[in-house]
């Protein structure tokens, strides 16, 4: 996965601040930290003015020193080289999304004879995008690592490159004359939304924010949500090859042949200028211009836990972090499931003005006056030490437990219906993609093979216990690979942002995650990219350079 940019158009006075403020903090050019840094300056400048504070656009023959620096052409991204001689990258929230340490001071990054460099002043190469970064042999890398100071880069040549282009989703990308990308950063915002009058098409999916959620359109036709596990949750049914999914400006939203007949339509009367939203709880709204729903496929997972003090209304239900199991209040029932099939049930019908809480230490069912109507038993010697108790569903059962982790009362999933755990082998045997039986989901809703299903639990209980929320995504399937590589690359295998050639992802073995930070990618220079960078090592994972949310066993 790739970091997410989130946007929002920064304004002129806005921008002088920013970027004034970005200079402040790694330059010496800019004292005072409102003023805005010189712009992009040329080898010979007067052939190349620049009438706006900071182009977004690095032509050949152009470089930037310290202070100076690009915006995309709807001021919400900025590229920053600073005195120190490094350069980085913001992103429209001010956060850094991507970085070229290990310069030197007066280093200047420059696009001669159609290569991009960033030079130091000795006149030595710091670092260079390499053809590794376009087409991975590995991983869906970024750039090379840099190498040592006051060395040459080492990287195989790209085509010869016409510019370098910083665009407003985010991404920094070298092109040809043509157009062709050669490179990018990789920072490109995933596209979340179906805008109207655009179309979904094979090889394009949308991508909820947190990347956990996917919805594709198949090459024969299906139109799929996939849930956390990459199993379907929700589709059209649809088997036609070559259709799309269609928002019409008219807000009708269909599933269209090739030839234009209608093969599914959603079940709405349509609005003019709705938008269709993948969320990150997985469910996928069509809203309309007021943000009204106009309709949902209704897949959307509900909290994984119920603490003191926060009931559930009628109408509501628990999921586990995988989809699979749901504790569902309704008005006549409460039960709880596993993919539809029900595995526990309450002996008693709520009512419509129930509530489901917590308290006690047990699981009861309240009217509105407070009044119990149904209750778990908790251990009789429970009753002193149950305050702070949570009810929480993970991917085999639900389980109640005490502030102190005692178990006051569980419902298991039976093991038949669960899939029986792959054997634990080796990460260093696996060499190759594994396939969804052959792996497995953590406690904490991660899925990856065997080997690391361990130190990943550990490892993010130990950021629980530092006083962190992170999350991560793990194994990743065949399919969803080649619908990323097809969304990226050309037909000549040039591809923006890089990724892996299917069957190469350290994502397919399950031998990586792409970790969040409170459910978004973690940042450089964040806390929890502190953290992981100096405990995740202890539990076999590595960083891939230039991507602070990509950690893997063996850093690609």
């Amino acid at each position: 996965m790739r970091g997410l940019v989130r946007g929002f158009v920064v304004g002129p006075a806005a921008l002088a601040l920013l970027v004034g403020g970005f200079v402040g903090l790694g330059s010496a050019a800019a004292a005072d930290p409102t003023t805005v840094p010189t712009p992009a300056s040329a080898v010979a400048p007067t052939s190349n003015p620049t009438s706006a504070p900071g182009d977004a656009v690095l032509a050949a023959g152009e470089s930037l020193g310290g202070g100076d620096y690009l915006v995309s052409a709807g001021g919400a991204v900025v590229l920053v080289v600073r005195a120190s001689g490094a350069v980085v990258l913001y992103g429209p929230d001010g956060s850094l999304t991507w970085t070229v340490g290990g310069g030197a001071p007066g280093a200047r990054l420059m696009l001669v004879d159609g290569v991009l460099r960033l030079v130091a002043p000795d006149g030595t190469t710091r670092w260079q995008p390499s053809s590794d970064a376009v087409v991975p042999d590995d991983d869906d890398a970024a750039d090379e690592a840099l190498d040592a100071p006051g060395t040459d880069a080492s990287t195989e040549a790209l085509p010869p490159a016409d510019r370098l282009v910083l665009q407003d989703d985010g991404d920094l990308v070298l092109q040809d004359a043509t157009g062709a990308a050669l490179w990018s950063s990789g920072t490109a915002a995933r596209a979340t939304t179906l805008e109207p009058g655009t179309v979904l098409a094979p090889g394009v999916p949308l991508v909820s924010p947190d990347g956990r959620h996917v919805l594709a359109v198949r090459r024969l036709g299906n139109v799929v949500l996939l849930g956390p596990d990459s199993r379907s949750r929700w589709s059209t049914g649809t088997d036609e090859p070559h259709a799309v999914l269609a928002l019409g400006t008219d807000g009708t939203l269909v599933v269209r042949a090739s030839d234009g007949d209608v093969l599914w339509r959603a079940p709405a009367d349509a609005v003019p200028g709705s938008r269709l939203v993948l969320q990150d709880d997985g469910d996928l709204v069509l809203y309309g211009p007021d943000r009204a729903v106009v309709w949902r496929t209704g897949t959307g997972l509900g909290p994984d836990r119920l603490a003191e003090a926060e009931p559930l209304a009628v109408g509501a239900h628990l999921d586990s972090s995988d989809g699979h199991l749901s504790l569902r209040f309704d008005a006549d029932e409460l039960t709880l499931s596993y993919d539809g099939t029900t595995v526990w049930s309450a002996p008693i019908a709520p009512g419509p003005d129930a509530a489901l809480v917590v308290s006690h230490g047990a699981l009861a069912v309240v009217g509105p006056d407070g009044a119990g109507r149904w209750a778990t038993t908790p251990p009789d010697e429970a009753a002193a030490d149950a305050s702070g108790s949570v009810l929480r569903l993970d991917p085999t059962g639900a389980v109640l437990t005490a502030a102190n982790g005692r178990e006051l009362w569980r419902a298991d999933v039976p093991a038949d219906l669960l899939v029986a755990p792959a054997p634990v082998a080796s990460c260093d045997d696996v060499d190759a993609p594994v396939p969804f039986d052959r792996t497995v989901l953590t406690s904490q809703g991660v899925r990856v093979h065997p080997c690391l299903a361990a130190p990943v639990e550990a490892m993010l209980d130990a950021a629980r216990a530092a006083g962190l929320d992170l999350g991560a995504s793990g194994w990743r399937s065949h399919e969803q690979q080649v619908a990323l590589r097809e969304r990226n690359c050309d037909a000549e295998g040039r591809c923006s942002p890089p990724t892996a050639v299917p069957g190469t992802s350290r994502h397919e073995r399950g031998l990586a995650l792409d970790v969040t930070d409170h459910g978004h990618a973690v940042r450089s220079g964040s806390t929890a990219y502190a953290w992981l960078a100096a405990h995740a090592g202890a539990y076999g994972l590595h960083n891939l350079p230039t991507e602070p949310w990509h950690w893997s066993v063996d850093g690609s």
